[in-house]
């Protein structure tokens, strides 16, 4: 771990704020670089399926089928925040540590943390990356060999749901979350605004987000828009099943200055 960082010349806070985000707070460093075109951005795509599946089972010679409905889903989402913006803050690379909370709140994915999390993260004088992962355990039943005897054993394993990485440099800051959720068993993960969708139907809803430094809030809105489509499944059983598909897309809404 290369902790190589040299002090650098703060910048007086300018009383202008930079477009697309605003500040609350006294100023602390998060990701802070040179100057750069890079424009100011957060993107989104998100999906949600809901299908039955169906189970026959045969006990005594007789056939039972139960159907449940399952839900899965997963997102990207993309966010890019430009040099300028934190300069304009006078937001200081020099004054971040393994130790300075990171917060994100886009919807319903929420974020908080720290470098020293990531073992293999970096924290130069002029870069910084992370990454961070969610997990949840995995078990199937399955045959193993236990003294020379053939048994059937739960094996588990930790499987990744949400992964979230921010890299930093002289062009400005990368922060990109994928995730995926299921219903599934004991079920995992969440999704980001699929439970807004289903909530407020088909249209545009701007709802807010940020992002905190160690305090230092960046906010702003996003602009989420909502694909809702429904149907119904007849099982062969006569069972009904409502289902509902979920198509979303959002991007961050500019602060008029």
């Amino acid at each position: 771990m290369d902790n190589g960082r040299k002090k650098s010349n703060d910048i007086n806070i300018l009383s202008k704020p930079a477009a697309g985000f605003w500040v609350y707070g006294s100023v602390v460093a998060l990701l802070i670089f040179s100057f750069s075109v890079q424009a100011d951005s957060i993107k989104l795509s998100e999906s949600q399926t809901e299908k039955v599946k169906c189970i026959t089972t045969k006990v005594d010679g007789e056939k039972n089928t139960e159907c449940s409905k399952i839900t899965t889903g997963k997102f990207l989402i993309t966010a890019k925040i430009s040099a300028s913006t934190f300069e304009e803050y006078g937001i200081v690379f020099s004054n971040i540590t393994e130790e300075t909370p990171l917060a994100i709140n886009i919807g319903s994915y929420q974020f908080s943390d720290t470098l020293s999390s990531d073992k293999k993260h970096v924290l130069k004088t002029r870069s910084l990356k992370g990454a961070w992962y969610s997990t949840h355990e995995d078990c199937k039943t399955k045959k193993v060999k236990v003294d020379g005897e053939w048994v059937e054993q739960e094996v588990c394993k930790d499987v990744i749901h949400t992964t979230t990485k921010i890299s930093a440099s002289y062009s400005g800051a990368i922060i990109t979350v994928t995730g995926s959720r299921s219903s599934v068993g004991v079920g995992y993960g969440d999704l980001v605004y699929s439970q807004l969708c289903s909530e407020e139907g088909n249209g545009k809803h701007t709802v807010p987000a940020s992002i905190s430094v160690d305090g230092v809030v960046i906010a702003s809105e996003i602009a989420v828009t909502c694909n809702v489509r429904t149907a119904t499944k007849t099982t062969s059983q006569g069972e009904q099943f409502e289902l509902v598909n979920i198509g979303v897309n959002a991007k961050l809404i500019p602060f008029a200055i």
